[in-house]
C-alpha cells in the first residue's frame, strides 16, 4: 500500500458483473483513512463533493465501528465505474484531504513552516488546544517537518502557530564557539560553568 503524500491511499481493482445488460464493466475503488478529529472538521466539505459527484460516482465514509460508536479512524471509499468521473471526484477529494501548509507569512517562497517545539509534548498539546478553539484540524508530520492546517476557516489557527514560532524564535540564542571552547564544553565544562 503506497503513501501518497499526508493521505493513506490505495487503489482496489474489482469487477462488477451487471446481469440486467449482461455487460461486464471494471470498477475503480479509492480508499482513504483519516484520524476521526480530522473528518468531523472536514466532513462539509467531503459531502459537498460527495453532492457534486453522486452520479457518476459514489463516495461513502464509515465514521461508526460494528457496534454504532465512534470510530477513532474514519474510512472514506469513492468508487464507481466511470474512471473518468472518479478521477475527478478523487482529485476533488485529495484536494480536501491534503490541507494547507503552514508557510510564514512573510515568505513568498512557500517553505514550511517549523520549530522544533511542534515535536514536544507541549507542542502539540498547544496544537490540540488551537484546533479545539478555531474548530480546525492542525497535524504535524515530525518525519517531513510540516505542519497542515484543516477546515472551513483556517486563517485564525495559521495567526497563532505564526505567532508562536516568532515568539519562539525571538527567545532562541546562538553562541558562536572556536574549536577550544567547543571542546571545553563537550568534555564537561559547561556543567563547570553552570555550578558557577
Amino acid at each position: 500500500m503506497p503513501l501518497r503524500g499526508p493521505l493513506q491511499s490505495y487503489t482496489v481493482n474489482s469487477s462488477c458483473v451487471f446481469a440486467e445488460a449482461g455487460s461486464f464493466l471494471s470498477s475503480s475503488t479509492r480508499k482513504y483513512m483519516l484520524p476521526a478529529p480530522q473528518f468531523a472538521v472536514l466532513r462539509t466539505s467531503i459531502d459537498a463533493v460527495r453532492a457534486t459527484h453522486t452520479p457518476a460516482c459514489t463516495l461513502r465514509y464509515y465514521d461508526k465501528d460494528a457496534e454504532g460508536l465512534p470510530a477513532e479512524r474514519v474510512c472514506l471509499r469513492a468508487y464507481g465505474p466511470d474512471p473518468r468521473a472518479l478521477g475527478r471526484a478523487k482529485a476533488e477529494l485529495e484536494c480536501v484531504l491534503s490541507g494547507e501548509l503552514l508557510c510564514a507569512d512573510d515568505d513568498n517562497s512557500g517553505t514550511p513552516l517549523w520549530h522544533e517545539h511542534f515535536q514536544s509534548a507541549a507542542g502539540a498539546q498547544f496544537m490540540q488546544s488551537i484546533g479545539e478553539r478555531t474548530n480546525t484540524y492542525v497535524k504535524c508530520d515530525v518525519r517531513v517537518r510540516t505542519v497542515r492546517l484543516f477546515g472551513n476557516d483556517i486563517v485564525p489557527a495559521r495567526a497563532m502557530l505564526v505567532s508562536l514560532v516568532k515568539k519562539l524564535k525571538q527567545q532562541e540564542r546562538f553562541v558562536e564557539l572556536d574549536r577550544s571552547a567547543f571542546r571545553f564544553v563537550l568534555h564537561g565544562g559547561l556543567k563547570d560553568l553552570q555550578a558557577t
